[in-house]
């Protein structure tokens, strides 16, 4: 059975899909900070555990995953915004993302967020994602 975490789980569109295509799925926890999405979470779905805040937790105490889905802030990196990057505070749910992988070494992780991620600052966020990544053991990164 395919274990799943997700992170920024917002309206958990990925446990949904999992749910419309059959798969079998234990889903192993859920963060999220919106008031509201987490009440929609614990209303629709059974995440094991619930986790409010990534920067306040030990991710190697997070449970074993197999799937790791994270819709990481867009405001820092959106052509929407004020487009600082990682000068905006909530850039730095991206390094929590990295260190997740890093622990809890998922078969398959989606890390997902705004085309203009690959570009701001000349690209130095996207890139330094891609190398922390790559630096991963046993990992085919794709992008």
């Amino acid at each position: 059975m395919l274990r799943i975490g997700t992170d920024c789980s917002g309206i958990e569109a990925p446990i949904q899909a999992l749910q419309q295509l059959g798969i079998p799925f234990e889903h192993s926890f859920t963060c999220e900070k919106d008031p509201y999405a987490l009440k929609s979470i614990q209303a629709n779905y059974n995440p094991k555990k619930i986790y409010n805040d990534i920067t306040k937790r030990k991710h190697a105490l997070l449970p074993d995953i197999d799937m790791y889905v994270c819709g990481f802030p867009c405001q820092p990196f959106s052509l929407m915004g004020n487009k600082m990057g990682t000068e905006d505070s909530r850039s730095n749910i991206m390094y929590q993302c990295i260190k997740v992988i890093q622990k809890k070494l998922p078969k398959i992780f989606i890390l997902e967020n705004v085309k203009n991620f690959k570009f701001i600052q000349k690209g130095n966020p996207f890139n330094y994602l891609l190398n922390q990544l790559k630096n991963i053991k046993n990992k085919n990164i794709k992008n």
